[in-house]
Order: structure tokens, then sequence, then C-alpha cells
């Protein structure tokens, strides 16, 4: 997976981009979750507290690839977070998958 872009505390307008796999590494067609809130990216941050965001697909789902702009606010503390995606069919339910957690690190900024 590519890495992720380097974030201090109180960006944003950074894109992050995923693309959700098999266990062969093969895209997985994910655009029976085309309602919005069925993608979620979600960050736990340094005291372990949990921050859901709701993503998009970066072209229309059929190739895997999901992306969340980073917005004001999300990251205010430094320290190491972790990412988790989360991407659901709006129903019936036939499946919901998550990725592997990805460790992040958020870096002051110098005052």
């Amino acid at each position: 997976m590519a890495q992720l872009p380097f974030f201090k505390v109180g960006d944003f307008g950074q894109t992050i981009r995923r693309t959700i796999v098999d266990e062969k590494n093969d895209p997985v067609d994910v655009s029976a979750a085309n309602v919005a809130g069925e993608i979620l990216f979600k960050f736990h941050d340094p005291d372990g507290n949990l921050t859901s965001k709701n993503g998009t697909f970066t072209t229309n789902g059929e190739d895997g690839q999901v992306q969340y702009v980073v917005e004001s606010g999300l990251f205010d503390a430094e320290g190491d977070w972790v990412l988790q995606i989360t991407v659901a069919d709006a129903g019936p339910a036939t499946f919901q998958l998550s990725t592997a957690q990805e460790d992040l690190t958020v870096s002051p900024v110098i005052t």
C-alpha cells in the first residue's frame, strides 16, 4: 500500500487515497457501497479516541479506490495515529470490508 502523506498538527486539505484489496493484493470491486457514509475512514488519535469520516470513490469503486480529503480540525494532536477504512454496501447488506490498520505520525508545528 502506498505511503500515507506526511501530516503536521493542523494540516488539512490533503487527500488520502487507498485501494481496497483482497488477500492476493488484487483490487476489490466496492462499487455497491454507493451511498454516502458507507465508506468510512476511521482515525484513532494518540489518546485512543475514534473519529470516523465519510470517504468517497476515487473513480467509481470498481477499482477498489477510495479517498478522503482531510478536514480542518482532524489532526489536532501530535503523536501516533492509526487509520483503518471500512466499506459496506448500501443494502441489503451483503458485504463489509475493513482494511489493515495503518500507522501514521502527526508531527508538531514549530511556533
